[in-house]
């Protein structure tokens, strides 16, 4: 119920009007004409997603970063009587994308029972992924994030990078830092 109010929120405060006025402040009739077809398009398929019911069960965000753009993964358990038509309106949001430009290529694949949505483009280092097995949505932005998830979707792991904590320069680190102290003032 919470991010409906947050959502609500954010549909009243009309800042997409403000966006769309700094994006074609500065086009011709003819460029702000095909602007708001595309408009239209964008905003029925924002809106044919369910997007509170994305976390109606359960989420996890984690980043990573490894190099120039960092890797981004969005795990969440949606509410199940939405999962397939988001799944739908989703991958039509990808496509909409992809038709934006031929440089932009959306390859729908399957692979260890994970349908993987891959939004990639010819000169861009980083690839946009949605992915889908069973009850479980993910969303990674990097191709060693879509991997990763593609594998944990699977029930085959992430990859063999161990855990910061497990380094021996983190804990020769670690061993530096003092102890926590806790105090509690009354006022």
């Amino acid at each position: 119920k919470h991010w409906n109010r947050v959502f609500d929120a954010l549909k009243a405060s009309h800042i997409e009007d403000d966006f769309k006025r700094l994006l074609t402040s500065q086009m011709d009739a003819e460029r702000k004409a095909s602007f708001e077809e595309s408009w239209k398009t964008a905003t029925a398929l924002f809106q044919s997603v369910a997007w509170t019911d994305l976390v109606a069960e359960e989420m996890a965000f984690a980043e990573r970063f490894g190099g120039l753009v960092p890797d981004i993964i969005f795990l969440c358990r949606p509410a199940p009587e939405t999962l397939a038509g988001n799944v739908e309106s989703l991958s039509n949001i990808l496509q909409t994308l992809a038709d934006l430009d031929p440089d932009i290529v959306l390859e729908k694949r399957t692979r260890d029972g994970v349908q993987i949505w891959a939004l990639e483009a010819e000169k861009a280092p980083v690839g946009v992924y949605m992915l889908h097995k069973g009850n479980v949505l993910g969303f990674a932005v990097g191709r060693a994030a879509m991997e990763d998830v593609t594998a944990l979707l699977a029930g085959k792991g992430g990859n063999a990078k161990s855990p910061i904590v497990t380094s021996p320069r983190y804990r020769a680190a670690l061993k530096n830092v003092p102890a926590p102290e806790f105090t509690v003032t009354f006022l």
